[in-house]
């Protein structure tokens, strides 16, 4: 309901901000400490933990791009599907991948630089066509949240889904998680200091905008909304306009997103993986799109998979990583956390484990009773591809 869905939205946030402020303290003092810029998360894992620290941040860090990539793979396919079928999403799926490898070859960050102005203004445009077509759900003939108990009031309390509340949070986590992008925007802001400005600024603005969203979209579709919203914005086999410019937001904000996603993917890798040649070097780069297609391409239950994929990675990069280089961090530079601090830390441990095992049991068992209830989803090749 909308009091469980709002305040999810705001304990996550909040739950980010602090997470990550608290990587940003953590960048600042090794910096200060060592005398070294830190380019990336993978150099603060090795600040604090050494060489194990350093090859357990990138191996997260590299497998959550993976999986980050493949899943924007499919979201972008099945959106071009929407709009315009056939091909079938899979057959989107191909396509795409023959598009990003091309750009593979792109050695310089700078054309991505320049364009990325476009995903943000797509991401804006996200808002509009959800509102119109959530008034329009809400007010024609026969409204999908007809008879919906918006504020889930049970005998004056809550009706709380204990099952689904985990991996729903873990989804909100997502949502906001910037943990990730930490070093490299203090690496782009012109003054360091106001990192904890633009991280509390940006949460409220993105916080704001989910919570009005998913409470307008609630009132318009109720309980019956699909995963993919895009896909509720229908009647029947009449699709509605708003669904098309939602669609078109999504994918163009997708086809700009993979490059740069897969950009730090590549850097990463080249860390990683040494000096190659280039022979190799564009080796690796196709081998890399061609993975998350073959993903994309044979991944089922794309919302269960997702919130698979939420507990399983968002959990210790976005909770555990800055948890864990804060308080090491402050103990090597001579200031150590206070008891209130541990155990503030611990509540969010508690949370954080939670999120993990209850939510990757949730999201396995979402899944399998998915599968009982629509077994043909699990064969990739059941339906045609183009």
């Amino acid at each position: 309901g909308m009091p469980m869905g709002i305040g999810m939205v705001t304990v996550a946030g909040l739950m980010s901000i602090y997470l990550c402020c608290t990587m940003n303290q953590a960048i600042s003092r090794v910096q200060k400490r060592t005398g070294m810029r830190l380019q990336g998360l993978d150099d603060i894992g090795f600040a604090c933990y050494g060489n194990a620290g350093r090859l357990v941040v990138r191996s997260i860090i590299n497998s959550f791009l993976v999986a980050k990539v493949s899943v924007y793979i499919v979201l972008s396919s099945q959106n071009l599907t929407f709009i315009m079928s056939p091909p079938a999403y899979r057959g989107w799926v191909i396509i795409g991948s023959a598009v990003f490898i091309s750009m593979a070859f792109v050695k310089s960050v700078s054309m991505l630089e320049k364009i990325s102005i476009v995903s943000v203004v797509c991401s804006v445009c996200y808002f509009f066509p959800i509102i119109g077509a959530s008034l329009y759900a809400h007010f024609e003939e026969d409204s999908p949240s007809a008879g919906c108990d918006f504020w889930k009031l049970d005998a004056g309390g809550f009706t709380v889904p204990s099952q689904e509340i985990f991996p729903a949070f873990t989804i909100f986590v997502l949502g906001f998680g910037p943990v990730e992008v930490i070093a490299t925007a203090r690496r782009n802001i012109v003054d360091e200091n106001r990192m904890p400005q633009a991280i509390i600024g940006s949460h409220i603005v993105t916080a704001f905008f989910y919570a009005l969203a998913g409470a307008i979209g609630f009132w318009g579709f109720g309980e019956s909304v699909d995963g993919d919203i895009t896909q509720s914005m229908r009647t029947g086999d009449d699709k509605w306009l708003a669904g098309y410019g939602l669609a078109a937001a999504v994918v163009v904000n997708l086809v700009v997103t993979i490059p740069i996603t897969l950009y730090c993917l590549y850097s990463s890798l080249e860390v990683t993986l040494g000096k190659m040649s280039p022979a190799a070097n564009v080796a690796m780069r196709v081998s890399i799109v061609m993975l998350c297609s073959v993903i994309g391409l044979l991944l089922p239950y794309f919302m269960q998979c997702l919130e698979i994929l939420s507990a399983a990675m968002i959990v210790p990069l976005a909770i555990f990583l800055p948890m864990a280089v804060g308080i090491k961090s402050a103990h090597d530079d001579g200031t150590p956390y206070s008891w209130s601090r541990i155990a503030f830390d611990l509540v969010l441990w508690a949370i954080g484990i939670g999120c993990f095992f209850m939510g990757m049991y949730s999201a396995i068992d979402g899944l399998k009773r998915e599968m009982q209830e629509n077994p043909e989803g699990a064969n990739p090749f059941a339906k045609p591809w183009f």
